[in-house]
């Protein structure tokens, strides 16, 4: 019988501690955010900009945008940012590419990025005109925006001679190769 109310006893604050409810991480970057000053603007969508706020959560660098307690834009490009794959932004975009090959994807006026299956999306390149295969990943980034292109659907619409968004004028996306990996290379 002492040996049953010892082992209760043992086990009543482990039960106690797993039974509070653990904030998942919007959740907790929405608390530590929502009373925060703004940093200044962050460019969230082609014709949005918002006040954000930089947090710190784990040792890791965010800025938050939160609006009506809702958390509906986050980035870092801090180091120390590792998603489940292990891709960092000391990550190669071939790397990311390789790891989600059909998950490449245009947001217009932003960024073409990599949709991870964490809801977690790594930028490639925010010139939407040239994919550096050699480069690192700009930033990681989430957001309440699901107004998107597929890459193929991007390159179709800009062969097409089309009115380009914002200050594209190439006609083509190009694929550079790590060792000619350069800004300004056009076909």
């Amino acid at each position: 019988m002492k040996q049953i109310v010892f082992i209760f006893l043992i086990c009543l604050p482990i039960i106690s501690c797993t039974s509070i409810p653990k904030y998942d991480f919007e959740q907790r970057i929405v608390l530590q955010g929502k009373n925060l000053p703004s940093n200044g603007l962050i460019k969230i969508s082609a014709s949005q900009r918002v006040y954000y706020s930089e947090i710190v959560s784990d040792n890791i660098i965010y800025w938050a945008a939160i609006k009506q307690n809702q958390l509906i834009y986050i980035r870092t490009s801090d180091i120390h940012f590792e998603t489940e794959d292990k891709l960092s932004v000391n990550s190669t975009v071939a790397e990311c590419i390789e790891k989600h090959p059909d998950s490449v994807y245009v947001e217009p006026a932003v960024c073409i990025f990599v949709q991870l299956e964490n809801g977690w999306r790594a930028c490639i390149s925010t010139d939407l005109e040239n994919i550096p295969l050699g480069a690192k990943i700009q930033y990681f980034y989430k957001t309440d925006n699901n107004y998107y292109w597929t890459l193929t659907k991007w390159i179709d619409y800009i062969q097409q001679d089309a009115e380009f968004p914002e200050e594209t004028t190439s006609s083509r996306i190009m694929f550079l190769p790590a060792e000619n990996d350069w800004h300004g290379c056009y076909e």
